[in-house]
């Protein structure tokens, strides 16, 4: 196999487009993962995706309409570059403008040395303005598939499968598998399909022996799993061993998830477990009701809770951890307050996230409260209800936090850094003090996805607009760290 082989291809999925001076706006939809071949040695698949609607298109020498974008793949390790890719892509040739725009949609598949990489993409609209800011996308990707040890590649997700007929860059063993290039599932697809594959389970779990694949899905914030939208196979253990599932989520309301793939040995123990996330738009809803009066609450911590009021407040703590019904359920016994009600709730909600020790687990969230409420409360609000609060109970302390409180013509900001949140990496939160309470902080742009992203934050940060081509500081730290 060549070093590097691309791919482009053309799906007619855009819809008539009669501007062609300039687009709407720049979209682009990118996505990743790490394999390993016995013949090559590990390597990344890149996806991308640019929706025809949001390029420029303009006649060429031969009067026909085209779009053209520049793509950069950037790999570094140790601040020093280990693979390099540019290239331009062009999009067929129209004869009008009253056609459909195609997007365009490129792979590759690069070999590269185990390791952990900063990876930056950046892609240009060759026929915009100079005053339109390129697509940039900036993260770690870590590629490690030990010798002789268990080990699960990235999911991709699959948009169109069928037997292949000749050899492509789809193609994987006798099957051509189309890339879905983007995290949000919209409300029209009944499935989700995602091809994996297993590294040396004839090593973990002998030659030709059994084990069993466990796919679900799961709330991103518990982490609990749902068990309509679950399924299992069995597999015989061999060097490599291909997993494809399609799991449908005909059912499944809008909202965060994570698909989950888990590795179970034949006594039913699990192995290794691997997390991708999604979002879903439905116009479903989630089930906001929560039924805990059958809970038998035994001589426990959530007895010795026996004031009302101070049962409700203690919920709240929970808000940021919880759950659409739990959230639901909090917001009803602020107003109805049955004490008996609280304390089966209280008790369940722990012994959920942990079996053997709930109370543990509680009295532990109690001192990361503590921890955050003296950091982050305000005049008005106790640290918990903030936005820094909130993220911290969520995801933890951020591993650097740039802030910036006497930056000439902006507010006091502050950027968190995370490594990685679940199967995301190089993640940040950027807040903006709000009010004249010097520890009043609002989110208002983060990079994870399913949550709040605001192209244009840093004008919530700075008191006179940002030109375009001048990269503010605070976009500096976001780009580069």
């Amino acid at each position: 196999m060549k070093k590097c082989i691309f791919w482009i291809v053309f799906a007619l999925m855009g819809l008539a487009f009669s501007q062609l001076s300039e687009a709407q706006s720049f979209d682009v939809s990118f996505d990743h993962a790490a394999f390993f071949s016995p013949e090559m040695g590990p390597y990344v698949e890149t996806y991308l995706s640019v929706n025809g609607n949001s390029l420029v298109y303009k006649l060429n020498n031969d009067n026909f309409y085209e779009a053209a974008v520049e793509t950069t793949l950037v790999f570094k390790n140790a601040n020093q570059v280990k693979e390099f890719r540019k290239f331009k892509v062009m999009s067929p040739a129209l004869a009008d403008t009253t056609t459909i725009f195609p997007d365009l949609s490129e792979m590759q598949r690069i070999p590269i040395p185990e390791g952990v990489y900063n990876f930056q993409l950046q892609v240009r609209d060759l026929n915009a303005s100079d005053t339109t800011l390129p697509f940039k996308h900036s993260g770690l990707i870590t590629v490690n598939f030990p010798k002789n040890q268990l080990s699960i590649s990235d999911m991709e997700l699959v948009e169109q499968y069928a037997p292949a007929y000749k050899e492509n860059i789809y193609v994987k063993g006798e099957t051509e598998y189309k890339p879905y290039v983007s995290h949000i599932i919209p409300k029209d697809m009944k499935s989700i399909k995602v091809y994996a594959e297993v590294y040396n389970a004839a090593y973990e779990f002998g030659p030709i022996e059994d084990f069993l694949v466990l796919f679900h899905i799961e709330r991103v914030h518990t982490s609990k799993p749902i068990n309509e939208f679950s399924s299992i196979q069995k597999e015989t253990a061999h060097n490599v061993n291909v997993i494809f599932k399609e799991l449908s989520i005909a059912g499944l309301p809008a909202g965060n998830y994570y698909l989950v793939i888990e590795l179970r040995d034949k006594k039913d123990n699990s192995v290794l477990l691997t997390k991708k996330f999604f979002q879903r738009e439905s116009s479903l809803k989630q089930k906001n009701t929560l039924n805990v009066s059958g809970v038998k609450v035994p001589q426990a911590f959530a007895r010795r809770y026996q004031n009302a009021d101070t049962l409700v407040y203690y919920l709240t703590m929970l808000l940021p951890i919880s759950d659409s019904a739990e959230m639901h359920f909090i917001d009803q016994q602020e107003q109805a307050r049955n004490l008996p009600l609280m304390q089966q709730f209280l008790y369940q909600f722990w012994k959920e996230r942990n079996q053997k020790h709930p109370e543990l687990a509680w009295n532990d969230y109690l001192t990361l409260v503590s921890i955050v409420d003296q950091q982050y409360k305000t005049d008005n609000l106790p640290g918990f209800k903030t936005d820094r609060g909130r993220i911290f109970l969520q995801y933890g302390p951020p591993i650097n936090v740039y802030a910036e409180n006497d930056e000439s013509g902006a507010k006091p900001y502050e950027i968190w850094h995370y490594y990685r949140i679940a199967n995301q990496n190089n993640l940040k939160f950027v807040f903006v003090q709000s009010t004249n309470d010097a520890n009043d902080f609002i989110l208002v742009h983060t990079n994870v996805m399913g949550k709040k992203n605001n192209p244009d934050w840093e004008h919530e940060i700075y008191l006179n607009p940002v030109k375009n081509k001048v990269r503010s500081k605070a976009r500096e730290y976001f780009e580069e760290y």
